[in-house]
């Protein structure tokens, strides 16, 4: 795991297998894991974790491969509402919350022309995490969907976008 911060950590993407970027914020109580990748070395890293929850960006295999693999209760998954659909688990995010653990963390729903039902994740309003939300679809980019990000990113806090 590289080093972000003191509280924050995360695991390279690969490519055989696909696999996203897998991040971990530490909080005081709970470790809060961003994505679950696809490959074996995230996958290992996740299970060594405690006290873990987990918030999916979106549905997509390169992030979700490992979830399937991962027994943890559905109150401990945070997932936007396409995901929810796709997967059968998880406590859907339509909106917006926070959770104060030792770290500001708010987990928002974000339009998105990637992929349906995506979330964006803020980290003491420094720290956005946005999985795919600006890559474009196959199809490319639906410009309203575009815009709607856009105000999305105009109204949040955040330094560094990853």
């Amino acid at each position: 795991m590289l080093k972000i911060t003191d509280n924050i950590e995360y695991l390279t993407s690969s490519n055989e297998p696909l696999s996203a970027d897998v991040y971990v914020i530490r909080g005081a109580k709970n470790n809060y894991i961003i994505d679950t990748g696809s490959n074996d070395e995230a996958y290992k890293i996740i299970e060594g974790i405690k006290n873990k929850i987990i918030i999916i960006t979106h549905f997509h295999a390169d992030h979700i491969g490992n979830l399937s693999r991962i027994e943890i209760p559905d109150d401990k998954i945070y997932v936007g509402n396409y995901t929810r659909k796709y997967c059968k688990r998880g406590t859907e995010i339509l909106d917006s919350i926070t959770i104060e653990d030792g770290a500001n963390i708010r987990i928002s729903a974000i339009p998105s022309s990637h992929a349906k039902g995506s979330l964006a994740i803020t980290v003491d309003n420094k720290w956005l995490f946005l999985g795919d939300s600006f890559y474009c679809s196959a199809k490319g980019y639906n410009v309203s969907l575009l815009h709607d990000e856009i105000e999305f990113l105009k109204n949040e806090p955040f330094e560094y976008a990853i």
